[in-house]
């Protein structure tokens, strides 16, 4: 089905008519959409009389010369009904022949924000329905900066936050869109001329698993200021996908028996032949296999629910089952259970979501996960070199295919590496000795299980988790074959096949440059390299300069961000009489163009042996890609000029920058931005995405990084997942995304607490869509579990934790290039400093820090002749000259500790101490332990010992307690199924969302028990008290003491069940039993259908078997 939807800005012009029926001839639309038609009367009566009788109509008359809407659709293709009208939408039901409903809200919202408040009310009510939903149409509205161009600069305004809100609250998915992308223009001249992207087309998590293969099109604007939308459901042309390994073939022990077949038939050849011979083998017989033995799993899902339908329908009829016909419907409960956990394992793995856990089932999540990934990475357009746009499979293949042949084609080489560089850091001997020295078995081993098992295959379909899971069929083979190219540096030629999947870097790619290419190389390839890169990272560091901050073990690429943030500052405040520029340059494509013959310069300047080069050239110089489809210089930079011609590289001028300080003369600016092709930067500059300012960053300045969250928000829809999937995204992800940031730049508070309220809603969000109750306060939750929390981070405490790990790392790295900086032009570090107006923000706020940082921050004692006795904090948190004491300043000025050491190391000089500090003092001195020998004196932060502090040190350090924590770690040790904790974990805080507790918190609700109509609903009453828990109590296996009578009695036995092993059993089916207690309460409350209690015992006996098979060892009855 095709759905167009126009904002045509009158049908009674003339251009309109023409403009129209070709947009309908040229795509051929089952339904039109017509808005702001400005007809009403005879000429809306006029219009309808132009409309053939094969089309259906409706309009909605305009008010005066605004408004009105029409809509009009091919009788014979489908049914359309009108559900709801107003003047901001119409929402019609389609049914298509198919038998397939779902409704399309045909959206022109009003220009005032006001009037759109109620748009979005009235949509919310409607999608929370639940029916596939399409929302299309004008929404007068936009949420990003992209989505502008021209006029004002974008502005995160009330109206934006209302309906980036509305998107997120409704669960609604931005479908997005081929072609421009903008979707209006003012038709203005010059600097006035404006463009948004007005129009779009979303859509519920249902409506996109109903039409996975949906797209739409931004037609051209002709005839009216917008663009018209096309919205294709039609299939997609059929890809046939390579081969697989799937992850669910490990769940049948029959996959054992084929890979060891296949690994055991005779194979003549060397080793790496063997190896991808038998693989060849492996993979015919999994798929022979899989096809005749393991078939449909989704075929096999709905057989056994017809199944267990049909017995559960013969038990109400007669009341009971008889032991056979019971002893059968258990065993299919269990057969669904095992083929719906082989479904969340089909999804997971092709949905690519790593950061959920394991256990968690949401099938349903990975589904939809999958769905959109698919969509998003699918190449349906593509724009030629002449500019025409094509959506032939073939041609778009032979576009992208020729687009990186050029890209990655070597260029004649321009000059030497030796000619232009000063004499590098050499490889030592031993190093080389280390480095070329013979592969170990246990090397191989450690590489192959080093990758993450689920990382996509490359060409042969086998990813990690094949190798770590059959290595001990298939381990001696892979290892004596990849010490086979340790020993003669040539790579097997099925091993070096790569794929080369394209992923779009905007919304609207339709260009071969607008996607980037990622590698997907076989699992033996990449086992190789590990090896290599294993071994390099020790030697790396040293040969490497200083300025290069990232890549390398113990350094951090954040000195670079600062530094630049201090440049920012002074540039910013530079005085009148001072011009100073700054010049960011970007390497376009900086690893696509460097050269082979470059790289291999590089590693004999270096002094690398011939072995090592060749092994490394045998990895890169003859690899062999396939394309996956649906796969000028001024006289400043002539200092680089060399240096690309010799190694291919180029700057990138659309993203290279120069800023000028304030007080610049308009003429230098001019006479230096002649020449180089660098535009100047307006506005704040971003270096590695952090914004850079000569001033502390404002609330705008990070209005990027919200959108980002919310674009989030709206991808992994809330009613898609679990609470505990929902926590797990937020603990994993969500609050990943600043991190970086806090990292490197002074985020404002009030910034953070946005963020965190966004989290709040998205945690404590119902299935519907709609924020739902907050059942606890926010910190509570971010406390860690061991004290009743859910270990979510709190950004604002770890704002302070980062900014105290800079004055941490000021003081105990010294030698570092940010350090040096920052000790050069503020000193030095001392508790209760005070900042200046004129000093940095990032160093205002390390002194704010320093009262806490620097008191654990100590010396600890090698050979003494860097610790001054007075000025330094060797004893305590305090240098002796800021303690009172007795001590002989001084005799003791300018003395170094080693003064205070015998000349053999290793002891004190107790006769001279005790004479300069005094008895007591002395013995404190004398205490304390001397590393001689251990090398020079070094900085350590005490709570650890070590010279590195770590975030969570310092968030142990700051953190505060809440005013309310209860024991809460042993909730997650009792090694149940992570739902199941989190409803424990609501039970011990008495926050169950009970009909008692919903009437506390202001709902509209009756209190009473649904089962007892007259008693209130409690924690204790619904788990413990109702006659119906008590039936399921009587029939489970486990008896439940008399003195459980409150939840907290429940919550105490749950307790020393984990402490004790003799109750941990009995402890884990309380657990479960207690928990479908709550499913069954749940599914009559909302559902209208309750289960028997012996069916309510058994589901949860089923699954507390499984979790004590899988930890307690032994199965239960």
């Amino acid at each position: 089905m095709k759905v167009i939807l126009w904002n045509c800005r009158g049908a009674g012009k003339p251009s309109f008519a023409p403009a129209f029926r070709r947009i309908v001839q040229q795509h051929s639309p089952d339904v039109c959409v017509l808005f702001e038609t400005r007809l009403s009367g005879r000429s809306l009566q006029k219009a309808r009389r132009a409309v053939p009788r094969t089309w259906g109509f409706y309009a909605v008359e305009s008010q005066g010369l605004s408004g009105g809407i029409i809509v009009t659709w091919l009788q014979g293709s489908c049914r359309l009904d009108v559900f709801h009208v107003c003047t901001q939408e119409v929402v019609v039901v389609i049914s298509e022949g198919s038998g397939v409903s779902w409704v399309l809200a045909a959206v022109y919202a009003s220009t005032d924000f006001r009037e759109r408040r109620i748009l979005w009310e009235e949509a919310s009510q409607l999608i929370n329905q639940g029916l596939p939903m399409l929302v299309a149409g004008d929404f007068n509205c936009i949420v990003d900066p992209q989505e502008k161009r021209g006029g004002r600069p974008f502005s995160y305004e009330r109206k934006v936050k209302e309906f980036q809100d509305f998107l997120t609250s409704s669960g609604l998915i931005d479908l997005g869109f081929s072609g421009s992308r903008f979707t209006w223009c003012n038709n203005q001249q010059g600097r006035a001329r404006v463009w948004e992207r007005l129009d779009r087309a979303c859509a519920t998590a249902g409506w996109v698993q109903c039409f996975p293969d949906h797209h739409v099109r931004h037609l051209p604007r002709i005839a009216s200021d917008h663009c018209p939308l096309l919205v294709s459901t039609e299939t997609y042309f059929p890809v046939r996908h390579p081969f697989r390994f799937e992850k669910i073939w490990l769940c049948y022990p029959r996959s054992w028996e084929m890979v060891r077949e296949a690994w055991s038939a005779p194979v003549r050849g060397d080793a790496m032949y063997r190896v991808s011979r038998r693989l060849e083998l492996t993979r015919r017989r999994l798929r022979r296999w899989n096809r005749e033995e393991v078939g449909d799993i989704f075929r096999r899902i709905e057989e056994s629910e017809e199944a267990i339908a049909g017995l559960q329908a013969r038990e109400d009829q007669r009341g009971g089952l008889e032991d056979v016909e019971m002893g059968e419907l258990r065993s299919l409960l269990a057969l669904h259970d095992g083929l719906l956990r082989q479904q969340e394992t089909f999804w997971r793995q092709k949905s690519r979501v790593q950061w959920i856990m394991e256990g968690d089932r949401n099938t349903r999540f990975f589904h939809q996960a999958t769905v959109i990934r698919r969509h998003q990475n699918r190449i349906r357009v593509i724009r030629d070199e002449e500019g025409q746009l094509s959506e032939d499979p073939e041609v778009i293949q032979r576009i992208l295919e020729s687009f990186f042949r050029a890209r990655w084609t070597e260029l004649p080489m321009g000059g030497s590496l030796a000619d232009m560089a000063p004499p590098l850091s050499r490889v030592s001997e031993e190093e080389t000795a280390a480095l070329i020295s013979p592969v170990s078995d246990r090397e191989i081993s450690e590489a192959v299980r080093s990758f993450a098992g689920d990382k996509a295959p490359g060409p042969d379909g086998f990813p990690p988790l094949f190798f770590q899971r059959y290595w001990m069929i298939v381990g001696r083979d892979v290892t004596a074959a990849i010490q086979q190219f340790f020993r003669t540096a040539v790579m097997a030629e099925d091993w070096q096949r790569t794929f080369i999947t394209l992923i779009p870097k905007r919304q609207d790619a339709s260009e071969p440059g607008h996607f980037r290419p990622i590698s997907l190389c076989t699992t033996l390839y990449k086992a190789t390299a590990r090896i290599l890169a294993g071994r390099l990272r020790d030697v790396l560091p040293r040969l490497i300069s200083p300025e290069q901050g990232a890549f390398l073990e113990g350094r951090s690429i954040s000195d670079n961000v600062l530094i630049a943030q201090e440049f920012m500052f002074d540039l910013g405040r530079a005085p009148m009489r001072r011009s100073l520029m700054g010049v960011k340059l970007d390497m376009e494509r900086a690893y696509d163009r460097v050269r082979w013959d470059f790289l291999q310069q590089s590693l004999q300047e270096f002094g690398f042996h011939e072995i090592w080069i060749s092994w490394v050239m045998g990895c890169v110089r003859a690899p062999s890609f396939a394309i996956l489809v649906n796969g000028r210089h001024g006289r400043w930079l002539r200092l680089l000029v060399r240096f690309f011609a010799a190694s291919g590289q180029r700057v990138n001028l659309t993203k290279s920058a120069i800023i000028f300080s304030p007080k610049t003369k308009v003429e230098v600016r001019r006479s230096i931005l002649e020449t180089p092709g660098v535009g100047e930067q307006e506005g704040t500059m971003t270096y590695l995405g952090v914004p850079l300012s000569g001033h502390r960053l404002r609330s705008r300045d990070f209005t990027s990084m919200e959108l980002s969250i919310r674009r989030r928000l709206e991808g992994w829809q809330m009613f898609t997942l679990s609470m505990m999937g929902r926590i797990t995204l937020v603990r994993s992800v969500l609050t990943s995304i600043p991190i970086f940031l806090l990292s490197n730049a002074i985020i404002p508070v009030r910034v953070l607490r946005s963020f965190e309220q966004l989290f709040r809603k998205f945690i404590w969000g119902r299935s519907s869509g709609r924020g739902g109750v907050h059942l606890l306060a926010w910190d509570v939750v971010c406390q860690p579990t061991s004290h009743g929390g859910l270990g979510v981070q709190s950004l604002v405490a770890r704002r302070e934790a980062l900014v105290a790990r800079h004055a941490a790392r000021f003081v105990l790295e010294p030698e570092s290039m940010w350090s040096s900086l920052m000790r050069a032009k503020y000193g030095t570090l001392v508790p209760g400093a005070r900042a200046g107006r004129h000093h940095s923000p990032i160093w205002r706020e390390m002194c704010a820090s320093a009262g806490v940082v620097l008191p654990e921050i100590r010396w600890t004692i090698g050979d003494g002749r860097s610790i001054d006795v007075l000025q330094d904090s060797w004893m305590t948190e305090l240098p002796i000259c800021c303690m009172p004491t007795m001590v002989d300043s001084t005799r003791l000025s300018g003395c170094r500790v080693s003064e205070l050491l015998t000349l053999e190391g290793g002891r004190w000089r107790e006769e001279l101490i005790r004479e300069v500090f005094g008895e007591q003092l002395a013995e404190s001195v004398l205490s304390l332990p001397v590393l001689f020998g251990g090398g020079a004196d070094r900085l350590v932060w005490m709570p650890t010992g070590r010279s590195r502090v770590r975030v969570r040190d310092l968030l142990a350090l700051i953190g505060r307690e809440p005013a309310r924590q209860i024991e809460g770690g042993w909730i997650w040790r009792m090694r149940i199924h992570p739902r199941v904790a989190l409803f424990i974990w609501k039970v011990a805080w008495g926050c169950l969302p009970t009909r008692s507790l919903l009437v506390r918190r202001g709902m509209a609700v009756s209190q009473c028990c649904e089962e007892c109509a007259d008693i209130e609903e409690t924690i204790e009453h619904v788990l413990l008290r109702c006659p119906r828990a008590r039936e399921i109590w009587r029939m489970a296996p486990v008896l439940l003491p008399d003195s459980v009578v409150f939840a907290q009695d429940l919550i105490h036995m749950l307790r020393v069940s984990v402490r004790s092993p003799r109750f941990a059993e009995a402890g884990i089916v309380v657990a479960y039993l207690s928990y479908y207690i709550w499913l069954d309460r749940n599914a009559g409350l909302f559902e209208g259908r309750r289960s028997s209690p012996r069916m309510v015992v058994d589901r949860a006996m089923l699954s507390a078997r499984e979790v004590l098979a899988a930890t307690v060892g032994f199965l239960l009855g």
